[in-house]
């Protein structure tokens, strides 16, 4: 089973928001939700799951498997729709772990671990205290943007044709 690893430029998590808290509709919060490509040979019998952890909480989800072609399988929406009482508020690290396992041979692995950072952002009218709570949850990718990168503008810019002048543009930030 080691042979199998996480194509890990295709690990996508982001969080599904639930419009209700304990009871509370007016409370948003969120559950995490993953896609990801894993490669390798895979024997009959595998099996994959996630395991998220954060302050007081843990969830763990039993992956299908949406998509293969030779060599790779694909996992689409692992943890979609939970019931409710699975949603948190949680801001801030939240650990993660690809777990593979194959019962028919007596096997387990860890395929991947990482860390991803929630956050929010408020969402409606702030001044009224109905819609104090709502707030859209998001994975933090901010540490994935470039710092900077190198381009021939005369590849962008026809007008100067035969002009070779090399830029250097810092990324936007927001």
């Amino acid at each position: 089973m080691s042979a199998q690893t996480i194509n890990k430029p295709s690990v996508q998590v982001r969080l599904q928001v639930h419009k209700g808290f304990k009871g509370d509709p007016e409370t948003w919060s969120w559950t995490p939700v993953i896609n990801f490509r894993v490669n390798g040979p895979f024997s009959p019998g595998g099996a994959l799951s996630v395991e998220y952890s954060l302050p007081g909480k843990t969830w763990k989800f039993d992956c299908q498997v949406e998509e293969a072609g030779p060599g790779w399988l694909g996992v689409r929406d692992c943890g979609q729709n939970p019931p409710e009482d699975q949603a948190v508020t949680y801001t801030g690290p939240v650990d993660l772990k690809i777990n593979l396992r194959n019962e028919l041979e007596g096997k387990s692995a860890t395929l991947l671990t990482g860390k991803f950072k929630v956050d929010k952002f408020h969402e409606g009218v702030v001044d009224l205290p109905k819609f104090k709570n709502n707030f859209v949850y998001y994975v933090n990718y901010d540490w994935v943007l470039p710092i900077a990168y190198v381009y021939d503008e005369w590849i962008y810019n026809w007008e100067y044709a035969g002009a070779v002048r090399i830029v250097m543009a810092p990324p936007f930030r927001t």
